[in-house]
């Protein structure tokens, strides 16, 4: 069968089933190679110039390539496996990518070090040495004459808690410890056994300022911000959090647990090209969630609030304890307040309990005094700059303090669940002051906000907040 494409090109054939009149496609670049790689040796015969599919063709030819990057991947999958099995432990069936890192692993399951003093066995020679020089050696060691010889209150708790297991009990702390050099570092550190005097204190003292530390490592963070203040060092900067830290240790904590670094570390295996497909953007979420959860680790017994250090924990119990026994009360203001810092942040910023001594901070443009300079800070960029930084990334709305931001965000954005319901009108709430502020303003008709100068009195702060701020001050500035 002989076909005239020239004489009616109306009938277009298809190349691949002969057809005529049907809908065709023009073969694009990568299904010509595809076409002529089915093809092979014929390629020089049916290398037209335009080549053409009909729609059926064209489907067909798109799953092959579709199967043929499949086939690939597979075998790529499959090779990678081969390739780990080759460098696989007998023992414990781990896998390593090369011949040195399994043959160090597997030393570890032939190779042990046992102290010649208590026959225990170590994995390395290090372990052992370090074993040995602090459980049997007499000579005292680099941390000082009071490393091994502890005071009697020391040895009187280590052989007290010795328990049937051979274990370390601090009776105080009621802790319980793997060895007695993790217990008598433990005395050493806790503030409950030293002194808070003699905290500080130590043989390792600065050069520059001749203040003491107890270890080498303190003493040399210490340094290292001398070397910031003298220029010699770059001050530490995380550039994608735009935040600055004292020293670098302080710096690859924050790297080590911010939640950013840990989501743009999880999301690098994910597509660039693609970041707004609904794959990609559900494997998002799926990343935020599980290092937020994995994040949380220490539990409050009294409000289930979840921590991810244990002294923010130990701090949220001393505010449980403090607002129990009622020293979270300002008496002048009529307020109670949830912890102990923003009790002792409303002592140091409320106007009622700051003298005019304490606003040492002044704005050179307009005369106005702060109490401290990041409030003034915020005051310049606000006022006189019209430089907005605190910007909410949501709605890009602007806020003149952090406080206001994060106030703003924990309001409007954040997902809480409504679970507090309001008794006479049904009203769900995400919080139960908010729902005690709503009671009482529109149900009870209470007037609990007064103002000092006029009497007036509101139902919400933030009306004689307004009250204030657009008649009274408006008034004194007038009079001035």
């Amino acid at each position: 069968m002989k076909f005239n494409i020239m004489d009616n090109p109306q009938n277009i054939v298809c190349c691949g089933c002969l057809s005529i009149g049907r809908k065709m496609i023009k073969i694009d670049l990568e299904r010509k190679e595809c076409f002529h790689q089915i093809l092979g040796d014929l390629q020089t015969v049916a290398d037209f110039k335009l080549m053409y599919l009909c729609w059926e063709c064209t489907s067909r030819l798109s799953n092959f390539i579709k199967f043929k990057s499949q086939v690939r991947y597979a075998h790529k999958c499959l090779q990678d496996i081969e390739k780990r099995l080759r460098f696989s432990c007998l023992v414990c069936e781990c896998y390593f990518g090369t011949a040195a890192a399994l043959s160090y692993h597997a030393n570890k399951h032939r190779i042990r070090y046992q102290c010649r003093s208590c026959r225990t066995r170590f994995g390395t020679k290090s372990k052992v040495l370090s074993h040995h020089a602090r459980e049997h050696s007499s000579k005292p060691d680099d941390h000082g004459a009071d490393s091994e010889t502890t005071p009697s209150v020391v040895a009187g708790l280590v052989s007290e808690a010795k328990r049937a297991n051979g274990k370390p009990v601090c009776v105080p702390c009621n802790r319980t410890f793997s060895s007695i050099a993790t217990f008598k570092q433990h005395m050493k550190m806790s503030m409950k056994h030293v002194p808070e005097n003699d905290f500080n204190a130590g043989p390792y003292s600065c050069e520059i300022c001749e203040k003491k530390f107890r270890w080498t490592t303190s003493l040399r963070k210490h340094m290292e911000t001398h070397r910031i203040e003298r220029g010699q060092k770059r001050k530490p900067y995380c550039e994608s959090c735009r935040l600055s830290f004292t020293t670098s240790a302080n710096l690859r904590k924050h790297v080590k647990t911010s939640s950013r670094h840990q989501i743009i570390l999880k999301l690098r295996k994910l597509d660039v090209h693609a970041e707004d497909s609904p794959e990609n953007q559900a494997r998002l979420e799926e990343i935020r969630c599980s290092v937020t959860e994995s994040k949380q680790q220490h539990y409050c017994p009294e409000c289930d609030k979840k921590f991810l250090w244990r002294g923010n924990l130990l701090r949220h119990l001393k505010s449980h304890q403090a607002r129990a026994n009622g020293n979270l009360v300002c008496v002048p203001c009529n307020r109670k307040f949830s912890s102990i810092a923003t009790f002792k942040q409303h002592m140091k910023m409320s106007m009622k309990h700051i003298s005019e001594n304490d606003f040492n901070y002044m704005c050179s443009d307009c005369g106005n005094k702060f109490v401290n300079k990041t409030r003034l800070k915020d005051h310049i960029n606000w006022e006189h700059l019209k430089n907005y930084i605190h910007r909410c990334s949501d709605c890009k709305k602007v806020f003149k303090t952090r406080t206001s931001l994060y106030l703003h965000r924990q309001m409007v954005h954040k997902e809480m669940s409504d679970n507090h319901l309001c008794d006479h009108c049904g009203k769900r709430f995400p919080s139960q002051a908010r729902l005690h502020y709503h009671i009482t303003a529109l149900h009870n008709k209470e007037t609990p906000y007064k103002c000092t100068t006029c009497s007036a009195r509101f139902s919400w702060h933030s009306c004689l907040t307004r009250h204030v701020r657009t008649i009274h001050s408006k008034e004194k500035k007038s009079a001035t």
